[in-house]
């Protein structure tokens, strides 16, 4: 008995055709993600920054914003400076700035 190899061909849009290899994809571009994101957060120079966004979005039970803001100790509009402040600082470190658009005033 001899094996046998084919190489099917990808679709016309350059996809693979196969569901496994398909999810196989999607999972190590899902863990490149994860991996942009972990390292974007962990290199905030603010600890308060890095904790705020942690508490928001990455753990699994997040915290309200309210939640937060009083463990934190800030009044309502320090908090939410601050997290615009995090969300900034993050979208400038994630994938080499690629959330960061730059307005042109007329």
């Amino acid at each position: 008995m001899t094996a046998t190899y084919s190489f099917e061909p990808r679709q016309p849009n350059n996809n693979p055709s196969k569901p496994v290899e398909r999810l196989a994809i999607t999972k190590v571009d899902a863990m490149a993600e994860l991996d942009a994101i972990e390292f974007a957060v962990g290199n905030l120079f603010n600890p308060y920054h890095r904790r705020i966004l942690y508490d928001r979005y990455i753990k699994t039970n997040t915290k309200s914003n309210q939640e937060i803001s009083d463990e934190l100790g800030y009044e309502k509009t320090q908090y939410h400076d601050m997290l615009t402040n995090a969300l900034l600082a993050f979208a400038s470190l994630y994938r080499d700035s690629i959330l960061v658009v730059e307005k042109s005033e007329k």
